[in-house]
């Protein structure tokens, strides 16, 4: 191999940094260090953020860290004290010097090419963002696959469709994202939220203008019991509701309510919390104060498929009538779309 011609084309490949959140995940996080250790990408680093959790999980990294003898450059920032998953993604973001930013969870897993499957588009040309597809495992199996196909997209009309129609999942990891756009366009994680992952995927979808698709798997998503995802609590609700109001008013300060996707995603998000709300008793409270509150509105009703236009009705009834009819249109659309597959398949 004419080593210099190697060196000039590794100049292409830009500096890539690894931000890991690390809160009482000292079950899993040495293999997690252990992933990112086994990277066969030459221009990493990789950024652990300490978010003073009560565990032993900080022993394990320093431990790891003092041993490793390869090319990723690790290093700890530390919080004051506990702040969440969101701040601890904020602060690492601001601690990165790659020129791509990688968020990766401190309980699940990169594959060994990961990073240098994901920036090898990047030798063509910069995007805004690139995705990777992902494999699942844990205590249950949940799987969203990456419908996209493999290649660039241009255009913020084209990214935000693409993303609304349900073309990739709403996680905020496995992807390597440019770190001056984020800072230009301002996209940090709400804190003080739950599932914030969604409010800020939904924010890069609809300020993107170009990205790069790898179906590749390049990551390993492990789901435990009691991890943010799978418990119930009435926090979960309330970050629900609030990522509700912040989706309009992302949408609104952006002026894409002229999109009628985006009013479609928006509005169904906000009229599905009536259920969301179910598992904590509070679905009559929460169709009052966060549905209901909001009133009928016709460009929301004519942007809306025909069982979102059916269930919508429900703002013209008396809100406790409105309150039974939307439970009673959501229980005969599933079971309509059972009898579908079950005879008309």
């Amino acid at each position: 191999m004419d080593t210099n011609k190697a060196s000039a084309k590794s100049l292409l490949l830009p500096a890539v940094s690894i931000v890991v959140p690390v809160y009482g995940v000292e079950k899993y996080v040495g293999r997690c260090f252990d992933s990112v250790a086994a990277q066969t990408y030459p221009n990493l680093e990789c950024v652990f953020v300490d978010d003073r959790g009560p565990d032993a999980s900080m022993d394990v990294l320093r431990e790891r860290i003092a041993a490793y003898r390869g090319n990723v450059r690790f290093r700890v920032v530390r919080h004051e004290r506990n702040r969440g998953l969101s701040a601890a993604r904020n602060t690492g973001a601001d601690a990165a010097t790659g020129e791509y930013v990688y968020f990766l969870d401190s309980d699940d897993l990169l594959t060994p090419d990961c990073v240098a499957l994901l920036a090898e588009p990047l030798r063509e040309r910069r995007v805004d963002f690139v995705l990777g597809n992902y494999a699942s495992g844990g205590d249950r199996s949940c799987f969203i696959p990456v419908k996209a196909a493999d290649g660039f997209i241009r255009g913020n009309a084209e990214i935000r469709a693409r993303y609304l129609r349900g073309e990739w999942f709403m996680m905020a990891w496995n992807r390597l994202v440019k770190r001056e756009f984020l800072v230009r366009e301002n996209l940090r994680f709400a804190e003080g939220l739950l599932h914030e992952d969604n409010l800020w995927s939904f924010q890069l979808a609809c300020v993107a203008e170009s990205m790069c698709v790898v179906r590749a798997p390049t990551y390993v998503y492990t789901i435990r019991g009691n991890s943010i995802m799978t418990a119930k609590s009435r926090k979960n609700l309330d970050s629900l509701v609030r990522i509700a109001d912040e989706m309009d008013a992302f949408a609104r300060e952006r002026t894409l309510f002229g999109d009628a996707d985006v009013v479609r995603f928006v509005a169904s998000w906000r009229e599905g919390l009536t259920f969301n709300a179910r598992p904590y008793g509070a679905s009559w409270e929460t169709y009052r104060s966060a549905v209901r509150s909001r009133g009928f509105s016709r460009k929301t009703f004519a942007a809306l498929g025909a069982a979102g236009k059916l269930r919508y009705l429900h703002h013209l009834l008396p809100a406790p009538l409105g309150f039974v009819y939307v439970l009673a249109v959501a229980k005969a659309i599933v079971v309509a779309a059972f009898l579908k597959r079950r005879f008309f398949r």
